[in-house]
């Protein structure tokens, strides 16, 4: 089946900074006809990078996909992914384990609009670059993450910084409006260096303490029988502490720091 792609919108980016960084609107139609957006690939302080890379999909039996590179060039991959089927062609949201919070909104209709949102977080107390490539995909399955010009954002690693980006592109595909948005949000978090859970009794006694390893935290923590309830001690790299009480059922926030600088928030459930 032929397919028609006809761009009948802008690109746009949105970068919300904030403290003395400014605002940039940039405005781009380099979209070549038979290709289309399907997300970003992040890549935070690298250089000498060409303006097209070409990408890489890994499948399991399932036809899931496992894995998303482009060459060597190390990355965050935010995206969705469209899967051909002639009677029943299926889109699949995936992205990089460094990114979290993701959520993704499909409406079908008269026109289909896809709206995807993530965030990242960075722990590396400094001045960063990201460079920010379109991911676009081919009327054949293939990617490629290219350079639109104007995707490129200074950070500053510190306690509250925080950018929002915002991608909008529609295109014509088969006679029926498709559109992707895409929010991404970036902010900095201190890397804990230091998480103790203390068991209290229904008197509010101690009952029981436990250091977990920052490298290595648990999915669910069990309480001991005389227990009732658990208190999640985190102390930061910037020497803030925070507190978090759970319950048998509840959850508690952890963050699992990353090599290549991201943090990644995760859940440690509570049962008894």
């Amino acid at each position: 089946m032929n397919k028609l792609f006809k761009k009948i919108g802008l690109i746009t980016l949105i970068l919300i900074l904030v403290g003395c960084q400014l605002a940039q609107i940039v405005n781009d139609e380099t979209v070549l006809q038979e290709e289309t957006l399907i997300g970003l690939f992040v890549m935070k302080d690298v250089n000498n990078v060409p303006s097209s890379i070409k990408g890489q999909l890994v499948m399991d039996e399932q036809q899931n996909i496992e894995s998303v590179t482009f060459g060597s060039i190390e990355g965050v991959v935010i995206m969705d992914y469209t899967f051909e089927d002639e009677e029943n062609p299926y889109s699949y949201s995936w992205s990089s384990e460094e990114v979290f919070d993701m959520h993704t909104h499909l409406h079908i209709g008269d026109e289909t609009h896809t709206d995807i949102s993530a965030k990242l977080l960075v722990w590396e107390a400094k001045e960063h670059l990201f460079n920010m490539y379109g991911i676009y995909q081919k009327e054949d399955g293939s990617i490629v993450a290219r350079d639109e010009g104007g995707y490129n954002l200074g950070f500053s690693g510190y306690e509250g910084s925080w950018n929002a980006i915002t991608i909008d592109q529609s295109v014509t595909k088969d006679e029926q409006v498709v559109s992707l948005k895409l929010d991404i949000e970036i902010a900095y978090q201190s890397r804990p260096l230091l998480m103790t859970l203390i068991e209290m009794d229904s008197n509010n006694v101690m009952t029981h303490q436990v250091e977990i390893d920052v490298n290595d935290i648990p999915s669910e923590y069990k309480l001991q029988a005389e227990s009732e309830y658990v208190i999640l001690m985190t102390t930061f790299e910037d020497q803030t502490m925070t507190r978090d009480i759970g319950t048998n059922g509840e959850f508690l926030t952890v963050y699992k720091t990353l090599e290549n600088g991201y943090l990644v928030e995760n859940s440690l459930s509570v049962s008894k």
